[in-house]
């Protein structure tokens, strides 16, 4: 048998060893895991959210990698509510390796199931976090969201700041830092979409996803690229 064939042999290692930065890890989606591949799973972090899929079950190459397919007319993946995921105070990160195939007007990668939530989305190429309605948008990231290829995004929030609070990541490296009004109190719990009065759905491919109760630095938001790169690639 193959070692490129036997997941025995490819998946050696206990599954949460392969998270990149487990320290303040909240949510952590691997789902290129093969015991990740159904419709109903727990996340691979320490609180075990138990994740269920809307829509069509899929997973298949996309890019030549295998990952979770979102057809962006229903699918998304719900996290559950575990007060772990509400970040209505504190400092927290957000991080995933992610194949958009249409940017369209709202494509969310990572949200919530309401308008309350923080929602990561590209909007005709542009990359950015979204508050809720009452408020503005935070300006958008540098880097246009690129179409049809590997691509990881990340951001920090730092709530100790008023302005300057929101620093981007685009393939692990920063990529604008902007002020962010925080105007939110819902769970950051939903994988490929947002339910803002409907659902702003990802249209792609989501590879690896982790949610943190913290700042990362620049030097862990360049590590856990380069890890997950290395896996996606």
């Amino acid at each position: 048998m193959s070692i490129l064939t036997s997941p025995a042999l490819r998946y050696s290692k206990s599954p949460p060893s392969y998270n990149p930065l487990p320290q303040g890890c909240v949510l952590w989606i691997p789902f290129w895991y093969p015991t990740l591949e159904e419709a109903s799973f727990k996340s691979m972090d320490s609180f075990g959210h138990s994740c269920t899929v809307a829509g069509t079950n899929t997973v298949k190459a996309v890019g030549g990698v295998r990952a979770r397919y979102l057809d962006g007319t229903g699918d998304f993946v719900s996290c559950g509510t575990n007060p772990a995921l509400n970040f209505t105070t504190g400092d927290f990160s957000v991080v995933v390796r992610c194949y958009l195939e249409d940017t369209g007007s709202h494509r969310v990668i990572v949200g919530g199931s309401s308008a309350d939530t923080p929602s990561l989305y590209s909007r005709n190429t542009e990359t950015i976090l979204l508050s809720k309605p009452s408020t503005a948008n935070a300006p958008a990231a540098s880097t246009p969201m690129p179409e049809d290829v590997w691509t990881t995004l990340g951001y920090s929030f730092d709530n100790s700041e008023a302005v300057n609070n929101l620093c981007y990541y685009f393939n692990g490296a920063p990529d604008g830092i902007v002020s962010f009004d925080r105007d939110f109190s819902d769970y950051l719990n939903t994988i490929g979409a947002t339910n803002n009065g409907g659902w702003s759905l990802w249209k792609g491919s989501v590879f690896e996803v982790g949610i943190y109760n913290r700042i990362l630095s620049a030097n862990e938001h360049a590590h856990w690229h380069s890890q997950v790169a290395g896996r996606s690639s």
